[in-house]
């Protein structure tokens, strides 16, 4: 039954108008308690003004701590995060050849925005990585950790023999890193796990010391709250915060003047949290003077009529406004409350809905862009799948048609050309043979290319001559079928065909640091600046349809094909000089 009056007084208030309600708050809330409380108000709030100053301070000092362990906890799940992921780790223990490969590598992983998501956390100034890797270049996150083995923040990690440490500190002229926005600084510091090579890595996180100092600032001025990290006040809501001065200390003749305090864990430190009530006790100012008091039990009857009525106009105007961009929503139009929203409750549900509309226009961009980016990688596969289907030829006829021909050979004694032949049936019937497999093994293909280069070699006869070297144990990886072919055949027709006196060509097959490196090396013609520059840009760009040059469509198919399967795994380096040959590297993931 009880419950049953409940849901039918819930019911009528839903259905009154919010003007009729405040009326309803007005007379019921303040006239009635007006006249029955205010004796005993005045008798009894100087006996309890104390007990609720200490509460409302003690509330201040939770708030406080809830408000640095928040941002704190965020701070440490960014420096969980880095020491959890693989890529970073990775990159840190990575011995680079020099600096085009460490760039190669930093680029790629600022692409993957790995570091970038995690300035997501509005607590977050800066991150620096610092490590003892000697191929890693200053920069951007990462740095040289010998370079500050000699600053006061690292002389205190290390002293603190911790694995992770919260230190403020004061730095005037700050030479490395690059100077931050105030000397002003506090840095959660963390050592990261060793990786296979034994470098030593630590984080260094700087927060943002303004945004927390806005959170102090930003709480009643009738306290003075002063926040304190060894006797230093770090953080202070009342007086002038100079960002390049220096931490005040806390004189000891200080702290009686306050009246709580408190302390907290921040990260494995005591942090001390002082408050003081500054406001002035105004019932002792009108105890004795009943005319005054008088007076304003008259004002408090005409005043909250006024103040009711300007909060009444208040909520209709902006609940309105809200209503009717709620029902452009139900249409599919997302537009953005243009009003002062206001710091209340109805100012953060407007500040809400215009954040949701923002995040609703960015999502529909990257789903819009998510759809070309698929649309233009399946074009891209059906012309690669074109430009294999155009490149066949009839198998059967070709073959039997050889088969022939090799046979008449052998009736009239030409053993060569029978044998040229043979392999030239050979090679055509496994090439014509796209669907049987997209992978062959290294030493499956390398007897392709051996075919391929005899028949080369009986047409060019001493103006060609190759070598070809497999380690035994890359020759049962698998790799995609013709890919060394591709590569070979245009170094015989665009290399070595071309140049006069001839020339030799180069196949290394080898495994490094668990990848595939094939090397294909001509002595050929080369090819110009201009050549190489625009089949590198087409590489880039991975899309076959930028390029003109009709001699590099082999190589840019079979890079394409190379994408598709292995994405970012995959790296084709290609150099070139005119009249001085080509080389061509291709590191695979091993399969």
């Amino acid at each position: 039954m009880e419950g049953w009056e409940k849901s039918l007084l819930a019911l009528l208030l839903n259905n009154i108008k919010i003007s009729k309600k405040m009326f309803l708050i007005y007379l019921l809330a303040v006239v009635i308690p007006i006249v029955l409380t205010n004796l005993i108000i005045i008798h009894s709030i100087r006996e309890n003004e104390n007990i609720q100053q200490n509460k409302l301070m003690e509330i201040t000092i939770e708030r406080m701590k809830y408000h640095l362990n928040e941002s704190l906890n965020e701070i440490t799940e960014v420096s969980n995060y880095i020491s959890r992921d693989m890529k970073i780790n990775e990159f840190l223990q990575k011995k680079y050849k020099d600096n085009v490969d460490y760039y190669s590598d930093y680029i790629s992983l600022i692409q993957e925005n790995i570091i970038n998501s995690f300035y997501v956390s509005q607590a977050l100034e800066s991150i620096e990585i610092y490590t003892t890797n000697p191929t890693i270049v200053n920069g951007g996150v990462f740095w040289d950790l010998r370079a500050v083995e000699n600053t006061d923040w690292y002389k205190i990690y290390k002293e603190n023999n911790q694995n992770m440490i919260l230190y403020p500190y004061y730095e005037e002229n700050k030479q490395f890193p690059p100077k931050l926005e105030s000397s002003r600084t506090i840095s959660f510091i963390r050592e990261l796990p060793n990786g296979n090579n034994g470098y030593k890595s630590i984080v260094k996180i700087n927060i943002n010391y303004y945004r927390l100092l806005a959170n102090i600032k930003n709480e009643d001025l009738s306290n003075t709250i002063v926040i304190a990290y060894k006797d230093q006040i770090i953080f202070s809501n009342h007086g002038s915060e100079n960002k390049n001065a220096m931490f005040r200390p806390l004189e000891s003749n200080e702290k009686p003047a306050f009246n709580l305090s408190d302390s907290f864990l921040a990260i494995n430190d005591r942090w001390d949290i002082y408050i003081s009530n500054n406001q002035t006790n105004i019932f002792d100012l009108i105890e004795n003077k009943k005319t005054v008091l008088l007076v304003l039990i008259i004002f408090n009857f005409l005043f909250p009529t006024l103040i009711i009525l300007l909060i009444n106009k208040s909520f209709q105007d902006r609940i309105a406004l809200t209503e009717q961009h709620l029902l452009k929503v139900e249409k599919g139009i997302f537009e953005r409350i243009n009003i002062n929203e206001g710091k209340d409750e109805i100012g953060d549900l407007i500040r809400s809905y215009n954040f949701m509309v923002v995040k609703i226009d960015e999502l529909l961009g990257e789903v819009y862009k998510k759809e070309r980016e698929q649309q233009k990688i399946e074009l891209a596969k059906t012309k690669a799948e074109l430009n294999a289907l155009q490149s066949q030829v009839n198998p059967h006829f070709l073959y039997n048609t050889l088969d022939s021909i090799r046979m008449r050979n052998l009736l009239n004694g030409d053993k060569e050309s029978a044998t040229v032949i043979n392999e030239l049936a050979l090679l055509f019937r496994r090439m014509t043979k796209w669907s049987d497999s997209y992978f062959v093994t290294v030493e499956e293909e390398i007897a392709y290319v051996q075919r391929y280069l005899n028949i080369q070699k009986y047409r060019f006869v001493d103006r060609l001559n190759f070598s070809i070297y497999v380690e035994e144990e890359c020759k049962a990886y698998y790799i995609p079928k013709m890919l060394i072919l591709t590569f070979v055949e245009n170094a015989c027709i665009h290399g070595i065909e071309k140049k006069k006196d001839g020339g030799e060509i180069s196949i290394i097959v080898s495994k490094q640091d668990e990848a595939i490196y094939i090397e294909i090396l001509d002595s050929g013609i080369g090819m110009d600046e201009k050549r190489l520059m625009k089949i590198k840009e087409s590489l880039e760009k991975n899309d076959i349809t930028t390029s003109n040059w009709e001699e590099s469509t082999g190589i840019l198919n079979a890079y394409l094909r190379l994408k598709m399967h292995y994405q970012q795994e995959v790296e084709l380096v290609m150099e070139s000089q005119m009249y001085n040959g080509t080389e061509v590297c291709i590191k695979l993931p091993i399969i």
